[in-house]
């Protein structure tokens, strides 16, 4: 895969287009290329402050001229001297740097105490919760309720051993799941629906870095964390190989029963046969 294509299939991963396969070969692409990994980390930061809603307050007029300049310097001194074809497909990239750094200073604005705690995969899995609680619905990898259809379904593309509850706290049932990228890594999203209310479960491998450590809770005698961004709450928990974030709009309270849900059913996994696909 050469660069100028993995910068068009970074765009379609961001906005949930992107096939499996096409995923894959992503991956293996930025795993050997440093620049198309800094790419992408570009444009998620900004697609995420996006989707989140962190940059809907109209910008204040002292930063207009400044996004302009920032811009401006830092497309001439990345294009300059490159290839013509590195022009078209380094671009994009290079002004989405640009603007996620003029996006920081907005929140530098807006937000009280004047700082961003969150990292990428929690405000990624925000930005992926609403864009399938808000807007065009993205379609499912796969639409079902049976939460033992749905393990081996994500066992099958994401080589994940997990064990889901049938149910979230308040009632809300699962309707079914999708790969996205979190962090520019595959992760699972697992829908759950009811009354209007919906849950995103995200399941992924345990990062080599840990994710902050914000509204500490034990559950089960595991530290699960809650935090808010945006109109979303968070909780996000790990266990030895997987990573657990849960968005929803509802009360934190809430994501720690699901929490304790999950942990019921990682300790029960042994007890549920194997259902057919």
């Amino acid at each position: 895969m050469s660069c100028e294509e993995a910068v068009e299939l970074i765009s379609a991963l961001l906005d949930g287009e992107l096939g499996v396969s096409d995923t894959v070969r992503l991956q293996h692409h930025l795993g050997d290329c440093e620049a198309c990994r800094a790419a992408q980390a570009s444009e998620m930061w900004l697609h995420s402050l996006l989707a989140a809603g962190a940059l809907s307050e109209e910008l204040p007029d002292f930063l207009r001229p400044r996004i302009q300049e920032h811009i401006a310097r830092a497309a001439a001194s990345a294009l300059r001297g490159r290839a013509p074809w590195w022009r078209s497909a380094l671009f994009p990239a290079v002004v989405t740097g640009a603007l996620s750094v003029v996006a920081v200073l907005v929140l530098l604005v807006h937000l009280p105490g004047g700082g961003l705690s969150e990292s990428p995969i929690l405000t990624d899995a925000v930005a992926e919760h609403r864009r399938y609680t808000h807007g065009e619905t993205p379609s499912l990898g796969i639409t079902v309720t049976d939460v033992r259809r749905l393990e081996q379904w994500i066992g099958s593309r994401l080589d994940l051993t997990v064990k889901l509850p049938a149910g979230a706290a308040r009632g809300e049932a699962p309707v079914g799941a999708r790969v996205v990228s979190v962090a520019g890594r595959p992760a699972a999203q697992i829908l759950y629906t009811g009354d209007g209310d919906h849950i995103s479960l995200f399941v992924a491998r345990k990062p080599s870095r840990p994710l902050p450590e914000e509204g500490e809770h034990i559950i089960g005698g595991r530290e699960v964390y809650t935090s808010a961004l945006g109109a979303s709450n968070v909780g996000w928990w790990e266990d030895r190989r997987h990573l657990y974030v849960v968005v929803s709009s509802a009360g934190p309270e809430d994501l720690l029963a699901l929490a304790e849900l999950c942990m019921r059913s990682q300790r029960s996994r042994h007890a549920r046969p194997p259902a057919p696909m």
